[in-house]
């Protein structure tokens, strides 16, 4: 119901110089407002322009809740992964499975990886990603964009690979950030034995087998479901 709102207000004004009126400014504006993409380019109008020129203030209101509410959970993910470790991830490898924002794709709008991983690199954590389509170029560009750390903070404490394998071994805790159905086919022993213990798997896609990883001894965190 509020997009429906919002639209009806749209076209009426869409070639007005006003605030709020070119969809473009109005992500400048948010842009410069938040310091960060972090919100689709529609959800940016309609927060911003829902208050600055198209009167929709309840609308607005709601989605900027939404908005608010996204990047807590993302920030929650992260402190459980860094609470369940003893409350430090200082000095530990964090291996993260998938960056894009939704698997089949290397879209990296929105992805909850970029901000699960600035909040643990706030906390001097090292990570190891590895995703099938996302370039390690994207990933570095995604957190020095953030502009949270120098560029070769970044890169000391973030490492790509191309070998899922390769990014859990020795690994503290692995974390599934992107639904990838690959994800689902590993061997997951093999990567049990290779990780530190106990080996922990932070599922934020909820679409591992966690009674499986539970019988190979992971300790397991599903999103809504708590540790096992």
């Amino acid at each position: 119901m509020g997009i429906v709102n919002f639209c009806e207000n749209e076209w009426s004004i869409a070639d007005s110089d006003k605030p709020g009126a070119n969809p473009m400014d109005v992500i400048d504006n948010i842009k410069q407002i938040q310091g960060v993409k972090s919100v689709h380019d529609k959800v940016i109008v309609i927060v911003h322009g829902g208050h600055e020129y198209y009167n929709l203030h309840q609308v607005a209101d709601y989605w900027e809740q939404v908005i608010i509410m996204n990047d807590h959970q993302k920030e929650r993910f992260a402190d459980k992964i860094i609470k369940t470790l003893y409350n430090t991830v200082n000095g530990k490898n964090i291996a993260f499975l998938g960056w894009a924002f939704k698997k089949d794709t290397n879209d990296t709008r929105e992805s909850a990886a970029i901000y699960v991983a600035d909040h643990l690199l706030e906390e001097e954590a090292f990570i190891t990603v590895y995703d099938p389509k996302v370039s390690a170029e994207q990933i570095y560009a995604d957190l020095d964009y953030l502009g949270t750390r120098s560029p070769e903070e970044n890169r000391r404490l973030v490492k790509v690979v191309t070998d899922p394998y390769v990014a859990c071994q020795e690994a503290h805790a692995v974390a599934v950030l992107t639904e990838w159905d690959e994800f689902k086919t590993y061997n997951w022993q093999k990567i049990y034995d290779s990780m530190y213990k106990p080996a922990f798997v932070f599922d934020g896609r909820n679409i591992l087998n966690h009674q499986e990883l539970r019988n190979k001894q992971f300790e397991v965190y599903m999103v809504g479901k708590g540790l096992n």
